[in-house]
């Protein structure tokens, strides 16, 4: 098990801690054993005290936890030690209490019953994304943020455009973003449209993202900057909506909001760039991550990702994905390694993605959906977002390198594209221990679970 950093303490307790402990010095690990473990002290469990009355003078280096469930989590069974012993970031005892005492001179910090944990592995996430987007309007449902209706929307989003967030969005992009509104959440029970968000403003382009990522609203400033006009078709792997009387109504689905927003990210500069690495990692730490990814980065996020690696901003481990398809010219650069890490970072391999998300209706499936989207017919099913044909070819390309590929897939019929093109790679170039994987899978079928195992699918 490993991971590299230490997160953040809660606010509260932020600066006692750093100036009795100073963990924000750098890395801790536990070498017992042979295991490198760091522990990460959880916002919501530890607010505990460092006791600086001593007996004896202690080395200011070291600090010794003690006084809670202390969770190595090493092994099958759970697993509990009485103290820890950290030293200049690394972990150097794990044990009784009582040895920990007669060995270390160590700051004592009594964790008054409060837990101890090492930190959290992220198993799927878009860290850049998460930093990104924290300089967007924040119009998440209750209880996350104030999203609750439309005009919750619209009074967020406008307060928001003179907030010093809006101002450097809106004069880095030239357009109003707020990200996170969920029409399933909302007291509609709908998508926003092109002329509500009118409402925000008609100066500027307006978009607003979905909770899943998978499908946005613009107003019709945005809809005119886009280049979609009535006349316009569907992008290949995305649909632009319709109202019953055929007219666009705002709301982009899959590429149809990608070909808008990954152009539009694209232009953020070297010190946009810089604050979504910093917040995606401050929001990730405070959590207690300590390994976190991102699961579909794109080809400036690569580039400035490798540039925080380079410049040592990265605290916490962070291993990419970048989309196989997006950075098909250099999709694995210099920073791609199985295992290691270069300054907290590496690439591991490849992001495909196959289908959208059930959330926006536009996961494929087998089968209809129960009620099918404004107006799609009774038997819609979602779509691909590319051939058989093409999903082959990526996951041949990425077994012919011996990378390992993550594949986002929610339906079901996906998930059949997927493993024939899997079974296709493998048959020609072997497995290899690539440890292919299907990110998310919500709509997995019992019958597909044989073909998984056989082809190690995880």
């Amino acid at each position: 098990m490993k991971t590299d950093a230490l997160a953040q303490q809660p606010d509260q307790a932020d600066n006692e801690f750093k100036q009795v402990n100073k963990f924000n010095s750098g890395p801790i690990t536990h070498q017992s054993k042979g295991i490198k473990m760091v522990l990460v002290f959880m916002t919501v469990f530890i607010l505990g005290c460092a006791n600086k009355n001593t007996a004896i003078k202690t080395n200011a280096s070291q600090t010794l936890f003690f006084g809670g469930d202390i969770i190595t989590m090493q092994g099958s069974e759970p697993g509990y030690v009485e103290a820890v012993v950290q030293d200049n970031g690394t972990i150097v005892f794990a044990g009784s209490l009582a040895v920990a005492e007669s060995k270390f001179n160590a700051m004592p910090y009594d964790l008054n019953g409060n837990t101890l944990l090492p930190g959290f592995i992220d198993g799927h996430g878009h860290i850049y994304n998460v930093g990104l987007m924290s300089l967007f309007a924040d119009i998440l449902p209750p209880p996350d943020g104030p999203g609750a209706d439309f005009d919750s929307i619209v009074t967020t989003t406008k307060n928001w455009i003179d907030s010093d967030n809006g101002q450097l969005v809106i004069e880095k992009f030239g357009w109003v973003i707020a990200n996170g509104y969920d029409d399933s959440q909302l007291q509609e029970k709908d998508h926003p449209t092109a002329a509500i968000l009118d409402q925000i403003s008609t100066e500027y382009p307006v978009l607003i993202v979905h909770q899943s990522g998978h499908l946005g609203v613009v107003n019709t400033q945005g809809l005119k900057m886009a280049g979609y006009t009535q006349n316009s078709r569907d992008p290949e792997g995305g649909a632009l909506r319709r109202d019953n009387k055929g007219q666009l109504n705002g709301v982009l689905e899959e590429a149809a909001l990608f070909n808008l927003l990954m152009p539009l990210v694209n232009q953020a500069d070297e010190a946009v760039q810089t604050k979504a690495i910093q917040m995606g990692q401050q929001a990730y730490a405070k959590s207690g991550y300590t390994t976190a990814q991102d699961g579909r980065t794109t080809p400036d996020a690569s580039a400035a990702m490798a540039t925080a690696s380079r410049t040592g901003q990265f605290y916490i481990d962070v291993v990419s994905y970048p989309d196989i398809i997006w950075n098909e010219a250099a999709v694995v650069p210099e920073f791609y390694s199985k295992t290691e890490y270069n300054n907290h970072y590496r690439v591991g391999g490849v992001k495909l993605t196959l289908d959208g998300s059930p959330q926006g209706k536009t996961a494929w499936l087998t089968q209809h959906y129960h009620v099918p989207p404004t107006g799609q017919k009774e038997d819609y099913q979602g779509y691909a977002i590319m051939s058989d044909e093409e999903a082959t070819k990526w996951i041949k390309k990425a077994y012919s390198n011996d990378w390992q590929i993550l594949a986002h897939i929610n339906g079901d019929a996906a998930i059949d594209q997927y493993i024939s093109a899997m079974r296709a790679a493998q048959n020609e170039f072997g497995y290899n221990d690539n440890r292919s994987v299907i990110i998310h899978g919500q709509t997995l079928r019992k019958d597909q679970i044989p073909d998984l195992v056989d082809l190690n699918i995880y």
